[in-house]
């Protein structure tokens, strides 16, 4: 005799929406690989036959001209007989988002970074660009410098990713709503319900930076368990226990961010919640004793003003109503024991229904915090802990470099003196040639001046070597910000690089020019290779800026000197104090150079500068300080209040200066 999950094992039912088109009709479902052509089907007693077949619907032509119904159920012809099968069917709705619009995997790092920045906000692509930018750090923290071999790992690591991000991708909601269950696969379980039969969840929750509620991230995971009995639950845990693999009969699903306050009790709450409210008929598994104490009290009142003291009341009084309808068990499990072996095999089955809620929400929570864009400004934010992050940043703009001198230089490279006064390739024109080319003749004519900056030391030495290098790469000057931001650098690099590399300022003569040429942010990324910038050199450097700033002043190109200088001193106390760095002590003779500047800061936005060393105040003196006290003591505790912290100084500014935007 076959049980109600036997049965919704055995066939899988999906509704379809039924659309009149003359003699044909065209049933729209999420899988329709089981059909094929001429196949016989009866839909709502009228016997038709498949004559086209797409991916998510089915065009069939009736035997009869019959009237059609305006809505109607399909049986696919091929039923699933085995848990493994079941298991697939149920997974398979995961998938679907990811199927639907295929990325073709990339086949060079042109590819990489071209998919990079442009997806950057986009959901999909965000877990992508985070496997990539940890397969980058990963291949530069072993020191490679086979370019092929960094080809290899990224396109692998891109693979990868996409197999294992397209189930959470679309599985985290980014919209703080609740998940909804594909409508087919909920009717089947939904009539499960309805039968009487006993549905088993497990659920769990997963919190990042629990300290801080406003960095957090908060996600929820559900569970379902698709055994028919304790005999087969006990035979899964057995092929567990022997190293096999995970009960395929738990499956994922729903899995979503928590809305609203992000704390992990909030989370588990919300996994059972969300259970209550759609199921009659429920056995939950959770590891949360806290939820597990808040359900006892909604259980034993009838009156839900008793709950107005209980913490998240909005959801504590969703809970109330689902508890008093239905047919409801919670039982406690063991959390991370699932390695217990001298336990029954019922229990280390319960388990592992819990470690495999646990998991979808970690994951889930993983992938939210794993945008491209926070990776990017952690790189500049934490200098002095993450080398690896600004060496990772001095490749991803060197190959950039090499490529645009190629693309407009390989012509002329040869006898070419002067360059026209054009602005540079647009982004999409850069990396589709990044795609293209694999040789780089301009690249190895510099290549060895470029190894030998590893064994300079900052003075002249390093000085000749990089005029030197610069002026063969020939690049044109007076860009705009718009094609600095075109050729792939934010502000907020630009602004590091100002600060970084203080010889961006060096004198390079030009034929038939007078005066002095400002190397550019990109510039001395590129002739800075892989070099160990060390904070106290960063301090010097920052110093050296400042005192050649003052030689420049006289010079035609001052103007716009000026205005990196500017974001430069306006970004430099967010990045040298989320450094543990006190400018005033390595520095000393700072306070002297930026008094003398001082005209030119006040005429070009107005400021007074009362601790001139350290930080522009505004009349709200209280306010800043109290921030600025934030980030000294972030340092200490190496927290991510650092990030935060930074943030509000980045929006107090942009704030106070109407729009103005790095």
């Amino acid at each position: 005799m076959q049980t109600p999950l036997t049965q919704l094992r055995s066939t899988e039912t999906r509704e379809a929406i039924v659309v009149p088109e003359g003699e044909t009709l065209t049933l729209y479902a999420d899988h329709c690989k089981a059909f094929t052509k001429d196949d016989q089907l009866e839909i709502a007693n009228v016997p038709c036959k498949v004559i086209h077949i797409a991916e998510h619907f089915v065009q069939v032509k009736p035997h009869s001209t019959a009237d059609w119904p305006a809505e109607a159920t399909i049986h696919q012809h091929q039923a699933h007989t085995t848990p493994e099968d079941m298991c697939q069917a149920l997974d398979a709705y995961w998938t679907q988002f990811w199927t639907k619009e295929p990325d073709p995997p990339p086949s060079d790092l042109g590819d990489i970074l071209q998919y990079v920045p442009a997806q950057m906000h986009s959901k999909r692509c965000a877990a992508v660009s985070a496997y990539c930018l940890t397969a980058l750090r990963n291949f530069l923290r072993m020191q490679r410098q086979d370019w092929k071999t960094l080809l290899n790992e990224i396109s692998a690591a891109y693979q990868t990713a996409a197999q294992q991000a397209a189930e959470w991708l679309h599985l985290c909601n980014w919209t703080h709503t609740e998940p909804d269950i594909q409508p087919g696969l909920y009717q089947a379980v939904h009539a499960v319900d309805m039968q009487g039969a006993p549905l088993s969840f497990y659920t769990d929750g997963s919190c990042q930076f629990p300290a801080h509620p406003n960095e957090s991230y908060s996600t929820y995971s559900v569970i379902i368990d698709t055994a028919t009995d304790d005999a087969e639950r006990e035979e899964h845990a057995k092929h567990y226990a022997t190293g096999q693999h995970m009960p395929c009969t738990l499956c994922s699903l729903a899995v979503a961010r928590t809305p609203g306050e992000q704390r992990i009790h909030r989370a588990e709450l919300y996994a059972i919640v969300y259970i209550c409210e759609r199921f009659q008929n429920t056995i939950v598994h959770t590891d949360s004793a806290v939820t597990l104490a808040a359900i006892r009290r909604c259980q034993n009142t009838s009156n839900p003003d008793t709950l107005h003291d209980m913490e998240d009341l909005g959801l504590v009084l969703r809970l109330w109503v689902t508890l008093h309808t239905g047919n409801r068990q919670f039982l406690k499990v063991k959390a991370h024991a699932e390695e217990d072996s001298q336990v029954p095999w019922l229990t280390l089955y319960h388990r592992l229904g819990n470690k495999r809620a646990n998991d979808v929400a970690i994951t889930a929570n993983e992938f939210l915090l794993a945008p491209l864009v926070q990776e990017m400004q952690d790189m500049h934010k934490d200098l002095a802990a993450q080398r690896h992050h600004l060496a990772q940043l001095l490749r991803y703009h060197l190959e950039v470099i090499r490529r645009h001198a190629e693309l407009k230089f390989i012509k002329q490279q040869e006898e070419a003196t002067t360059l026209p006064e054009q602005a540079l390739p647009t982004r999409q024109a850069v990396f589709h040639k990044l795609c293209q080319y694999q040789a780089d003749p301009c690249w190895s004519r510099v290549a060895p001046q470029v190894q030998e900056l590893r064994h300079c030391t900052w003075g002249p030495t390093l000085t000749a070597k990089l005029q030197d290098w610069c002026n063969q790469i020939r690049w044109p000057t007076n860009r705009t910000d718009d094609e600095i931001q075109n050729a792939g650098l934010t502000w907020i690099e630009m602004v590091l690089s100002f600060m970084i590399f203080a010889r961006c300022f060096l004198p390079v003569k030009r034929p038939g020019q007078e005066g002095v040429m400002m190397l550019t942010p990109i510039q001395s990324f590129a002739a800075l290779k892989a070099y160990d910038v060390k904070l106290s050199e960063l301090a010097n450097l920052f110093a050296i800026f400042c005192k050649q700033l003052q030689d420049l002043q006289d010079t035609p190109i001052f103007p716009e000197v000026e205005r990196g200088l500017v974001r430069s001193l306006y970004i430099q106390g967010a990045a040298f104090f989320s450094s543990g760095f006190r400018i005033r002590a390595v520095v000393p003779f700072q306070t002297e150079v930026l008094s003398s500047l001082q005209p030119y800061l006040l005429r070009h936005r107005g400021r007074a500068f009362v601790d001139i060393p350290e930080f522009p105040i505004e009349p709200d003196e209280a306010m800043f300080l109290q921030v600025k006290s934030e980030l000294r003591q972030s340092w200490d505790s190496r927290t991510a209040m650092t990030h935060k912290a930074a943030r509000r100084i980045t929006d107090w500014y942009s704030l106070h200066e109407g729009g103005w935007k790095w």
